[in-house]
C-alpha cells in the first residue's frame, strides 16, 4: 500500500459529459468539503466562547480553552494514527514506495498535529487527519482573533472577512499557476499550508458576530440564505472545470467555496428550531460520531480492503463493497463515541482540573 494508494481510494474513474461529470465533480470533492468545517469551527467556538456582550470577544482562559480543544480531538486523532501505522511502515520497508526521510518527517510531525506544515508528508499517515494541523492553527489564533473582532462592528467585520476570502483564493491561485507543472509537494502547498485556510475559519467568526449582534432576522431570510448557500455549493462542486480562465481563482480548492458554506450555516442557525428530527437522540449521537467517522473512514477502508482481499479472498461489487465500508465506519465511530472517546477526554480534562 503507497501513499498514491490512499488518496486513490477516493477517485475512479471521472466521466466526461453531463450529467455524469457534473454529479462526479460534485460527489467526490472531498479536500474542498473540508472548508466546510473549517467555517462551522469558526461559527461554533465564537457562539460558545464569546461574551455577554458585544465587547466582550473571548470569555476563557486561553490555558482552559485550548486544553478543552485537545481533549476533544487528541484521543480519535491518535487513535486513527496507530491503526494506519502498519500501511505506513509496510510502505517503506516492505512496499519502499515511501523514501525512510519522509517515514521520519511524518513520524516527527503527524502526532504534534503539524504534518500539514510540511505538505510532502501529508498523504503518508492517515491523511484526513491534515485538517486537524489546520483547526490546531485556528485555535492558537482564537483568543486573539476574537479579540481583535470586538473592534470593528460585526457587519464591517463580516465584510472584511469576505473580502479576505476572496483575496487569499486569488493567491491560492496564483500559486497553483505558478506550481503547474512542478512537483506534487509543492502544489499541495498551496492546498494544505494551514495559514492559507485561516480566512475561512475567520469567515465563522464574522458569521457567527453578525448572528449573535446583529439584527435579528426573519425565518423566511434565514431559509432564503441557506438555499442560496446550498444551491451555490453545489453549482461551484459541479460546474467548477467549466469556468473561464479568468475566473480560476474561484474554484473550489482555492478557498472560495467557504463563501455558501458560510450562507449554509448562517441560514441553518437561524432555523435551528426548525430541524426537529436533528435533535432526536441517534442524530444527536451520530452527529457526536461525525468527528471519529472523518478520522476513521480511512483507517477502516485500508483494513477492511486488506481482510477482504488478502485474508477472505473475496470480490464484492462495487456498490456492495462501498456500503459494506460505510456500515463499517458508522459502526466503529459509533463504538468509538460511545465507549473509548468520552472517557479518554474526561481523562485529559481531570489531569488539567487537577494541575490548575
Amino acid at each position: 500500500m503507497t501513499d498514491v494508494d490512499l488518496v486513490a481510494l477516493y477517485f475512479g474513474s471521472a466521466p466526461t459529459t453531463f450529467p455524469g461529470n457534473f454529479v462526479h465533480l460534485a460527489t467526490s470533492a472531498g479536500h474542498e468539503a473540508v472548508s466546510f468545517f473549517f467555517v462551522l469551527s469558526g461559527f461554533i467556538l465564537t457562539y460558545v466562547y464569546a461574551g455577554s456582550t458585544e465587547s466582550q470577544g473571548f470569555a476563557a482562559r486561553k490555558g482552559d480553552f485550548w486544553w478543552a480543544r485537545f481533549a476533544r480531538l487528541a484521543p480519535t486523532f491518535y487513535l486513527g494514527l496507530l491503526v494506519t501505522l502498519p500501511f505506513l511502515l509496510y510502505s517503506v520497508f516492505v512496499a519502499h514506495s515511501v523514501a525512510p526521510s519522509r517515514l521520519i518527517a511524518s513520524l516527527l510531525l503527524a502526532p504534534a498535529f503539524l504534518q500539514s506544515w510540511w505538505p510532502p508528508v501529508v498523504y503518508l499517515w492517515n491523511f484526513p487527519s491534515w485538517s486537524l494541523s489546520v483547526e490546531f492553527l485556528f485555535y492558537l489564533l482564537f483568543p486573539l482573533l476574537a479579540s481583535a473582532a470586538v473592534l470593528v462592528f460585526p457587519r464591517r467585520f463580516l465584510i472584511l472577512a469576505l473580502a479576505l476570502v476572496v483575496v487569499t483564493a486569488y493567491a491560492r491561485a496564483a500559486l497553483f499557476s505558478l506550481f503547474l507543472g512542478a512537483p506534487n509537494s509543492l502544489s499541495d502547498f498551496a492546498i494544505y499550508f494551514p495559514p492559507l485556510s485561516v480566512p475561512q475559519f475567520i469567515l465563522g467568526i464574522a458569521l457567527a458576530r453578525v448572528f449573535l449582534y446583529g439584527p435579528t432576522l426573519s425565518q423566511r431570510t434565514y431559509k432564503a440564505i441557506l438555499w442560496l448557500g446550498l444551491v451555490a455549493a453545489v453549482a461551484m462542486f459541479g460546474w467548477q472545470s467549466d469556468l473561464p480562465s479568468w475566473l480560476t481563482w474561484a474554484r473550489t480548492e482555492t478557498g472560495t467555496i467557504g463563501l455558501p458554506f458560510g450562507a449554509i450555516i448562517f441560514g441553518a442557525a437561524g432555523l435551528a428550531g426548525s430541524f426537529r428530527f436533528l435533535a432526536s437522540p441517534v442524530m444527536v449521537f451520530l452527529g457526536d460520531a461525525s468527528y471519529s467517522m472523518y478520522i476513521l473512514h480511512i483507517p477502516v477502508s485500508l483494513w477492511w480492503k486488506w481482510i477482504a482481499t488478502k485474508a477472505l479472498g473475496l470480490s464484492l461489487p462495487p456498490l456492495l463493497n462501498a456500503a459494506v465500508m460505510v456500515a463499517l465506519v458508522i459502526g466503529l465511530a459509533a463504538l468509538n463515541q460511545a465507549y473509548l472517546e468520552p472517557p479518554l477526554r474526561r481523562w485529559l480534562l481531570r489531569r488539567r482540573a487537577r494541575s490548575s
